[in-house]
Protein backbone atom coordinates (compact mmCIF):
# COMPACT_ATOMS: atom_id res chain seq x y z
CA UNK A 1 0.00 0.00 0.00
CA UNK A 2 1.60 3.35 -0.99
CA UNK A 3 0.78 7.14 0.29
CA UNK A 4 1.34 10.01 -1.49
CA UNK A 5 3.88 12.37 0.67
CA UNK A 6 0.69 14.51 0.93
CA UNK A 7 -1.16 11.73 2.28
CA UNK A 8 1.40 11.08 4.63
CA UNK A 9 1.58 14.45 6.04
CA UNK A 10 -1.96 14.71 6.69
CA UNK A 11 -1.99 10.89 8.18
CA UNK A 12 0.82 12.58 10.35
CA UNK A 13 -0.77 15.72 11.58
CA UNK A 14 -4.01 13.40 12.24
CA UNK A 15 -2.58 11.25 14.66
CA UNK A 16 -3.22 11.79 18.71
CA UNK A 17 0.41 10.16 20.49
CA UNK A 18 -0.12 9.48 24.29
CA UNK A 19 3.23 10.35 25.32
CA UNK A 20 2.41 8.83 28.98
CA UNK A 21 3.81 5.42 30.07
CA UNK A 22 0.70 2.11 29.63
CA UNK A 23 0.64 0.69 33.08
CA UNK A 24 -1.92 -1.37 34.70
CA UNK A 25 -4.48 -1.07 31.88
CA UNK A 26 -4.29 2.48 31.56
CA UNK A 27 -2.25 5.58 30.89
CA UNK A 28 -0.43 6.88 33.37
CA UNK A 29 2.68 9.66 34.02
CA UNK A 30 5.99 8.66 35.62
CA UNK A 31 5.62 8.98 39.50
CA UNK A 32 8.37 11.75 39.13
CA UNK A 33 6.61 13.58 36.31
CA UNK A 34 9.77 13.47 34.14
CA UNK A 35 10.02 13.70 30.49
CA UNK A 36 12.40 12.60 27.24
CA UNK A 37 12.49 14.09 23.92
CA UNK A 38 11.90 12.03 20.96
CA UNK A 39 13.78 13.26 18.27
CA UNK A 40 12.48 12.68 15.00
CA UNK A 41 15.68 10.78 13.00
CA UNK A 42 13.69 12.65 8.96
CA UNK A 43 14.15 16.08 10.05
CA UNK A 44 15.62 16.25 13.73
CA UNK A 45 12.57 17.83 14.92
CA UNK A 46 11.32 16.98 18.44
CA UNK A 47 8.17 14.19 17.89
CA UNK A 48 7.17 14.04 21.07
CA UNK A 49 8.04 14.28 24.96
CA UNK A 50 7.17 10.75 26.63
CA UNK A 51 7.27 9.48 30.28
CA UNK A 52 10.20 8.93 31.61
CA UNK A 53 10.25 6.16 33.71
CA UNK A 54 12.55 4.74 36.61
CA UNK A 55 12.85 2.07 38.47
CA UNK A 56 10.10 2.60 40.44
CA UNK A 57 7.93 2.64 38.02
CA UNK A 58 9.07 -0.20 36.44
CA UNK A 59 8.45 -2.28 39.42
CA UNK A 60 5.31 -0.77 39.75
CA UNK A 61 4.53 -2.59 36.23
CA UNK A 62 6.08 -5.48 36.90
CA UNK A 63 4.22 -5.91 40.10
CA UNK A 64 0.64 -5.08 38.37
CA UNK A 65 1.72 -7.71 35.25
CA UNK A 66 2.30 -10.17 38.15
CA UNK A 67 -1.08 -9.36 39.83
CA UNK A 68 -3.07 -9.76 36.31
CA UNK A 69 -0.77 -13.41 35.72
CA UNK A 70 -2.09 -14.47 39.09
CA UNK A 71 -5.39 -13.43 38.44
CA UNK A 72 -5.65 -16.03 36.13
CA UNK A 73 -8.01 -13.59 33.50
CA UNK A 74 -5.50 -14.68 30.74
CA UNK A 75 -3.24 -17.68 31.53
CA UNK A 76 -6.41 -20.17 32.74
CA UNK A 77 -8.24 -18.19 30.02
CA UNK A 78 -10.22 -20.77 27.47
CA UNK A 79 -7.70 -21.67 24.65
CA UNK A 80 -10.39 -20.62 21.95
CA UNK A 81 -11.34 -17.52 23.68
CA UNK A 82 -7.51 -16.48 23.99
CA UNK A 83 -7.61 -17.65 20.25
CA UNK A 84 -10.23 -14.98 19.39
CA UNK A 85 -8.63 -12.63 21.35
CA UNK A 86 -5.36 -12.88 19.48
CA UNK A 87 -7.76 -12.40 15.94
CA UNK A 88 -9.23 -9.02 17.12
CA UNK A 89 -5.72 -7.98 18.10
CA UNK A 90 -4.35 -8.96 14.65
CA UNK A 91 -7.50 -7.66 13.16
CA UNK A 92 -7.16 -4.35 14.46
CA UNK A 93 -3.82 -4.07 13.86
CA UNK A 94 -4.56 -4.78 10.23
CA UNK A 95 -7.43 -2.12 10.28
CA UNK A 96 -4.85 0.69 11.51
CA UNK A 97 -1.93 -0.55 9.22
CA UNK A 98 -1.51 3.24 7.67
CA UNK A 99 -1.78 4.96 11.12
CA UNK A 100 0.80 2.47 12.65
CA UNK A 101 3.40 2.49 9.91
CA UNK A 102 3.08 6.13 9.87
CA UNK A 103 4.15 6.47 13.67
CA UNK A 104 7.01 4.08 12.94
CA UNK A 105 8.05 5.39 9.77
CA UNK A 106 7.70 8.88 12.00
CA UNK A 107 10.08 7.01 14.89
CA UNK A 108 12.65 5.27 12.76
CA UNK A 109 13.11 6.66 9.60
CA UNK A 110 12.14 4.67 6.98
CA UNK A 111 10.00 4.44 4.11
CA UNK A 112 6.70 3.87 4.94
CA UNK A 113 6.23 1.10 2.84
CA UNK A 114 9.00 -0.49 4.38
CA UNK A 115 6.86 0.09 7.90
CA UNK A 116 3.45 -1.54 6.15
CA UNK A 117 5.41 -4.21 5.64
CA UNK A 118 6.86 -4.62 9.00
CA UNK A 119 3.04 -4.24 10.78
CA UNK A 120 1.78 -6.74 8.02
CA UNK A 121 4.49 -8.87 9.21
CA UNK A 122 3.13 -8.05 13.15
CA UNK A 123 -0.43 -9.23 12.62
CA UNK A 124 0.96 -12.01 10.54
CA UNK A 125 2.62 -13.75 13.61
CA UNK A 126 -0.22 -12.83 15.84
CA UNK A 127 -2.12 -14.49 13.77
CA UNK A 128 0.69 -17.66 13.78
CA UNK A 129 0.42 -17.70 17.84
CA UNK A 130 -3.62 -17.28 18.00
CA UNK A 131 -3.30 -20.84 15.54
CA UNK A 132 -1.28 -22.42 17.85
CA UNK A 133 -3.17 -21.79 21.45
CA UNK A 134 -5.47 -25.06 20.14
CA UNK A 135 -2.73 -26.90 18.55
CA UNK A 136 -0.11 -27.47 21.29
CA UNK A 137 -0.58 -30.85 23.30
CA UNK A 138 1.45 -32.32 25.92
CA UNK A 139 3.88 -34.81 24.41
CA UNK A 140 5.58 -37.95 26.03
CA UNK A 141 9.66 -37.86 26.99
CA UNK A 142 11.75 -41.01 26.47
CA UNK A 143 11.87 -42.81 30.00
CA UNK A 144 11.91 -46.00 31.39
CA UNK A 145 9.43 -48.63 31.01
CA UNK A 146 7.97 -48.27 34.35
CA UNK A 147 7.32 -44.16 34.04
CA UNK A 148 5.67 -41.65 31.79
CA UNK A 149 7.37 -38.42 31.46
CA UNK A 150 5.07 -35.81 30.34
CA UNK A 151 5.96 -32.35 28.70
CA UNK A 152 3.79 -29.88 29.42
CA UNK A 153 3.94 -26.11 28.37
CA UNK A 154 2.22 -23.68 31.16
CA UNK A 155 2.57 -20.04 31.71
CA UNK A 156 5.70 -19.39 34.18
CA UNK A 157 4.74 -15.39 35.17
CA UNK A 158 5.73 -12.29 34.32
CA UNK A 159 8.67 -11.48 31.57
CA UNK A 160 10.75 -8.56 31.17
CA UNK A 161 12.74 -8.39 28.20
CA UNK A 162 14.55 -5.36 26.52
CA UNK A 163 15.53 -6.49 22.72
CA UNK A 164 17.15 -4.48 20.42
CA UNK A 165 15.19 -3.37 17.42
CA UNK A 166 18.50 -4.12 14.51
Amino acid sequence: MELTYQQIVELKGSLKINTQAFINGKYTNSHLGKTYQKISPIDGMIIAEIAECDEKDVDYAVQCAKNSFNSGVWCKMDPVMRKKVLFKFADLIEKNIMELAVLETIDMGKPVAFSCGEIQRASNTVRWFAEAIDKMYGSIATSKSNTIGMITREPVGVVGAITPWN
